[in-house]
């Protein structure tokens, strides 16, 4: 979903013809007024600034505006100089500056109303092969899925953000956040060819997203497509067990992506918690802990460095094993290694596995860089406001609350485009909320034959 529609301040409007006329005006009434109380009409005259009016206009008015303008400056130039008494020649090279500026400001305004137009098409189609690529979201039972994408305020108010969701072949719902470097048409036709290899690997069924994301890898190396780009996918499913609890599993893989961040509603106990909802920055499995230590207060052992930061170190993640279902050893002796390398990187990198169980009324979202990046701050502290804004303004409908976050961390004349996409569970106890709207698609899927997820915590409410 494409929610921005900037206007280009270079259209052009019929205020700067207002202004030209406003021009004209002002400058006949100059001379008649000068030659009055002077008594020497000729000497006041000046016909010859007329020429101000079309070159106003031609300011921010079109090519239109400018000849009737143009034409009205020459008109009133020629009366002024006959009302004046101007000598016949003088008159003539007055009148004659009028009309050839208006000339030379008509063919600019021309060409620039051209280049402007080409620019809009260009822009126009490449938001339009974006939007084609954008995914109408599945709805699957007590799976409630939104998204939004803001275009860059700047360039071709495209980019590499992209989001995708869909309903495996096993029923499992998978969802995938990614940015492709870049933000312009090149970008954005990049990460087409990277959403349509990724989208083909991940609806087959079977594979973990860490499986997903390093058949990815592997085919966009075999066609020998030049991409660097981050990532997250993320499966949600559900066995028969976790059913009966009310509960559901989130497996999840990043390749240099932003963390994900799950948000988890009060639980409802007489127990001393915090009040309110606490949302969960999910470096590694061992993060689903909502009644645990808040990741800003007491940091994890690896906190999230940008993959694109000048000084981004190694990160080591606790995870559920590689792609191919083996631990990941890291120099540390846990488990992690190259998990976070940004997909283009290298085919031998092993990817990581994580995962935990969430309730009922948990929202987890996905995001790009653009939505926490600040020029005067570091991710971490765009993440922690993100946090804080979820917690706020959790207690609104899914819809609602991504609105309200984007408005508040992005705002107006943002220089990077942002994807953010989000999906809350819904108590299976009942039928399916009428906020949520209707359901399409498959249900949680039967994960009984799934790849097991040995390191997940459970996030259930007493």
């Amino acid at each position: 979903m494409i929610t921005a529609d900037h206007e280009n301040p270079l259209r052009p409007t019929p205020r700067w013809a207002w202004m030209g006329a406003g021009a004209c005006v002002a400058l006949v009434a100059l001379d008649l007024g000068s030659g009055t109380l002077s008594g020497d009409r000729v000497a006041s005259n000046v016909a010859g600034t007329l020429a101000l009016a079309p070159t106003l206009t031609g300011i921010g008015g079109s090519r239109r505006h400018v000849i009737i303008i143009g034409t009205l400056a020459t008109t009133l130039a020629v009366l002024t100089c006959l009302i004046d008494g101007v000598p016949f020649l003088t008159g003539l090279v007055r009148c004659c500056v009028v009309a050839l500026a208006a000339a030379v400001v008509a063919v600019v305004a021309g060409t620039r109303q051209h280049q402007l137009a080409q620019l809009q098409d260009r822009r126009q189609a490449a938001r339009t092969l974006q939007a084609a690529m954008l995914t109408e979201l599945p709805q699957p039972d007590h799976l409630q899925l939104a998204s939004r994408y803001l275009p860059a305020s700047s360039g071709d108010q495209v980019g590499g953000d992209w989001y995708d969701a869909l309903v495996d072949a096993h029923g499992s719902t998978v969802l995938v956040i990614g940015d492709v470097v870049g933000h312009d048409i090149r970008a954005a036709a990049t990460m087409g060819q990277v959403r349509a290899v990724l989208r083909t690997c991940a609806v087959q069924g079977h594979h973990s997203p860490a499986q997903v994301l390093t058949a990815t890898e592997e085919a966009l190396e075999r066609l020998g497509l030049d991409v660097l780009a981050s990532a997250t996918v993320v499966r949600i499913d559900q066995s028969p067990v976790e059913a009966e609890r009310g509960l559901r599993r989130i497996t999840w893989s990043s390749a240099g992506h932003p963390p994900p961040i799950l948000l988890v509603p009060a639980p409802r106990t007489e127990a001393p918690l915090p009040a309110g909802a606490q949302a969960q920055v999910l470096r590694h499995g061992g993060d689903c802990d909502p009644h645990g230590s808040d990741p800003f207060r007491d940091p994890p052992k690896h906190p999230f460095k940008h993959p694109f930061s000048e000084h981004a170190p190694a990160v080591a993640l606790t995870g559920a094993g590689g792609a191919d279902g083996a631990d990941v050893a890291d120099d540390s002796g846990g488990t992690g290694g190259g998990a976070d390398v940004l997909l283009g990187v290298g085919t031998a990198t092993l990817r990581v596995d994580h995962s935990c169980q969430v309730p009922p009324g948990a929202t987890l979202l996905l995001y790009t860089d653009g939505l926490i990046e600040r020029r005067d701050a570091d991710l971490d502290v765009g993440t922690e406001a993100l946090c804080r804004v979820l917690e706020a303004e959790g207690d609104r409908e899914l819809e609602d609350l991504l609105d309200e976050g984007l408005r508040q961390l992005v705002g107006a004349g943002h220089g990077d485009d942002v994807a953010v996409l989000a999906v809350r569970a819904h108590s299976e106890d009942g039928p399916r909320p009428l906020e949520a709207g209707p359901g399409h698609g498959a249900g949680p899927a039967d994960a009984a034959g799934l790849p097991p997820a040995p390191d997940a915590a459970t996030l259930s409410r007493s």
